[in-house]
């Protein structure tokens, strides 16, 4: 904060020479704490900045004087923090756009000729120490104008506080008492979306901590889009583009070296400069050749123009127009903030240029087309492009109705179709019942719903039920739909390990239980993961979970069953990142690589479809409950019969060459023949107690039909209460209006 003392300054001289002589022991002291409110020439941060600062980037980049020329977006921040007219200055962008340069300059041009209290949080205390000691300390130890007004005192120089002359700079973790407890006139809040991803409002409480120090206080907010739910304004309602959302929203406009028209290479803008490159293109050739679209002319502009294309660029404000000239007319609108929105295609300081974003760009879509996986194309859009994201719509949610317009007819429930090569199946556990889903595997991800199922179980306390439908699991031949003498055994199935008090214990014994009876099968390692064939599963709560691991863990929490701990394998798996695989396979919508295939009267009454659709993805990426969905079963099985087939490396399969499991079926060592007495086992779990959860109805007509004495032992599933009866068949009057 600026005090202007100017009698002070006009009596300098006389007031040294009085206190030299009537007071030689104050004289020190007084003239030390006078220097701090004597104003030295004020200067802008940008001016500040051209005639301090110097860098030292050794490792690659410029050495010596701050010069404008290399960024000069950079000014219009940096001059604004300077500008009166602003409680706060919000800056999008991009790591290594120069963002963080902003705030440094500031604090230079406070201590040189401005000076104030500065609190500058982060993250996280490690995230401070990281920056203090790595960017901080180095950018001080060059400057000797600088160290000169830094305090000597040990007390006064430390990670978290630092002493000059006539201000102090503090730097702490974006906790919340943190935030309400200090106050200073300068705030500086960097990477803003990472702090406000733990539920703090930030920019609120730190606003509040300067509010005594009126038009004369300013806050710094910089930080990737992380938070913004697409590219709309509509969507930025957290983090720093709520911010920018609600400033002046100044957008950077640049000359095209061809026709010398301006336009932005911002999102949004009136004339917008795109990233343009061919697609078919192999990744190394895309960062050859990709170049920038000018959208006035046509031209596709090299990267080497990018430099001097800057230095024609001018901030537009909202409320300003500027012409296909680069004539601004118009007055900014008024805003306590300023805003400016910074994209990688600006920066010089883009590892590899716009080659290297386009090649980024590129290898994160085809991640997220092969494995459903879109992280890697949020990361590379977010922290390299500085634009805020917007998720695939196969990545947000799932559509019930699209999805049972797909039944095929020509498919039949229980029945292996040609161009399978494996089946996966998964099991979620319910209070009083398993519930089952087989799925067949082909060529490139393509994939096929065999079966789902509900048996009735005790999962909590019944050893028997466990053994019986893993048994069975394991030991059913799926029949051949062009051959039903011929059978397809399950390659791998995977279990929800968690569930009411007793299950876990109980799905670990069952695995031991199978084990000894040689149900399972260790086939070897795949990405350095374990393959077994019959495998517990756990979704992990954390975000950051790893997309898949196999692991050992202590299962001991039951002094009923003998557990040995760390003999039982886990599934460790991340559910957001499978659920993005999964819902991108469900979005292909024709058949081919990563087509689902749905037979006829899966989804009697919609009900399976719209438990598909029970999910949405929400901004951070974790997938939630949609309003009024009840019951995720079906979409909790799909998700595991992709985690088993990732088990078995089938994102990743050479289909020229498969391991003998993934062959065609007539090489296929799975396939085999069922005798006549396996044909008449319709269903996995016993008998008396399958129902087809996908149908209420059904399982309503079950229930009549077994207080008719009409069902008796027989099974009831999809295949058996809406098949066409045989003829002579008698059919119950109550079944006649259902076909």
């Amino acid at each position: 904060m600026r005090v202007k003392i100017c009698a002070l300054c006009q009596r300098k001289k006389i007031m040294r020479r009085k206190m030299s002589s009537d007071f030689p022991l104050a004289a020190p002291i007084i003239s030390e704490a006078l220097k701090s409110y004597l104003s030295n020439d004020f200067m802008s941060v940008s001016e500040c900045a051209a005639k301090y600062r110097y860098l030292n980037n050794r490792g690659g980049g410029h050495v010596g004087l701050w010069k404008h020329s290399i960024a000069p977006y950079l000014c219009g921040p940096m001059d604004a923090l300077s500008d009166e007219r602003f409680l706060s200055v919000a800056v999008v962008g991009p790591a290594r756009s120069g963002k963080t340069e902003i705030g440094r300059n500031w604090m230079m041009q406070s201590i040189l000729t401005d000076p104030a209290d500065f609190l500058v949080y982060a993250q996280g205390d490690d995230q401070i120490k990281s920056m203090v000691r790595d960017d901080v300390n180095p950018f001080l130890m060059l400057h000797n104008c600088l160290t000169e007004k830094q305090s000597t005192k040990r007390e006064d120089d430390s990670l978290f506080h630092k002493k000059f002359l006539g201000m102090s700079i503090n730097f702490w973790a974006a906790t919340y008492n943190n935030l309400i407890g200090k106050t200073a006139p300068r705030i500086i809040l960097t990477e803003l979306d990472a702090i406000e991803r733990n539920g703090e409002k930030a920019f609120r409480l730190a606003s509040e901590r300067r509010v005594t120090f009126g038009s004369e206080s300013t806050v710094y907010a910089e930080s990737h889009p992380d938070l913004a739910d697409g590219i709309t304004p509509t969507s930025w309602n957290r983090g720093i583009m709520s911010l920018y959302r609600d400033s002046d929203r100044r957008l950077w406009y640049w000359a095209c070296p061809e026709c010398g028209l301006y336009s932005s290479p911002t999102p949004g803008a009136v004339r917008e400069m795109t990233l343009h490159y061919d697609e078919t293109l192999s990744t190394d050739e895309i960062r050859q050749t990709a170049r920038l679209l000018c959208p006035c002319c046509g031209a596709l502009i090299e990267d080497k123009q990018r430099k001097d294309m800057n230095l024609t660029g001018v901030w537009v404000a909202a409320g300003q127009e500027i012409s296909p000239e680069g004539k601004v007319t118009g007055d900014p609108i008024k805003k306590d903030t300023a805003g400016f929105w910074i994209t990688g295609i600006m920066s010089p300081f883009l590892m590899h240029g716009i080659g290297g974003l386009a090649e980024s760009l590129e290898k994160a879509k085809l991640k997220f087309k092969e494995t459903g996986d879109d992280e890697e194309l949020k990361i590379t859009t977010v922290k390299t492009g500085g634009v805020p994201y917007t998720p695939p719509a196969s990545a947000r949610r799932v559509d019930a109705d699209a999805l049972a317009m797909r039944e095929d007819p020509s498919l039949q429930l229980g029945k292996v179709p040609d161009g399978v090569r494996f089946l996966t199946a998964a099991m979620d556990i319910q209070g009083n019942r398993f519930e089952l889903l087989v799925r067949g595997w082909g060529r490139d991800g393509e994939s096929w719903i065999i079966s789902y199922q509900q048996i009735k179980a005790d999962p909590s306390k019944s050893q028997h039920d466990w053994d019986d439908v893993i048994q069975r699991v394991m030991n059913k031949k799926w029949p051949l739909a062009e051959d039903p003498t011929k059978g397809l055994k399950i390659l791998g199935f995977g279990y929800d390990s968690g569930g009411q008090e007793g299950v876990t214990s109980q799905a670990y014994a069952a695995w031991r239980r199978a084990r000894k009876k040689g149900f399972i099968k260790k086939l070897g390692f795949i990405d350095g993961r374990e393959v077994i064939t019959v495998l517990p599963l756990k979704g992990m709560s954390r975000s950051s979970s790893s997309f898949l691991k196999i692991v050992y863990p202590d299962s001991s929490n039951s002094k009923k069953i003998s557990i040995r701990a760390g003999d039982v394998p886990l599934g460790e798996f991340n559910p957001n990142r499978f659920k993005d695989l999964s819902a991108s396979r469900l979005s292909v919508l024709e058949p081919g690589e990563n087509y689902v295939h749905f037979p006829e009267g899966l989804g009697q009454l919609h009900d399976f479809y719209l438990q598909l659709a029970s999910e949405e993805r929400d901004i951070t990426g974790r997938w939630e409950k949609r309003k009024g969905s009840n019951r995720n079963e079906a979409w909790d099985l799909l998700v595991m019969t992709d985690v088993m087939n990732s088990v078995f490396g089938g994102y990743k399969m050479n289909w020229d060459n498969p391991p003998v499991w993934a062959k065609p079926l007539e090489e296929n060592i799975l396939l085999q023949t069922i005798d006549p007495s396996e044909q008449k086992q319709k269903e996995v779990g016993r008998p008396s107690e399958v129902v087809n959860i996908s149908n209420p109805v059904e399982r309503d007509v079950a229930i009549r039909l077994r207080k008719m004495g009409t069902l008796g032992k027989q099974a009831v599933s999809s295949q058996s209460i809406f098949k066409k009866p045989q003829q002579k068949q008698k059919i119950p009057s109550s079944l006649k209006r259902l076909g």
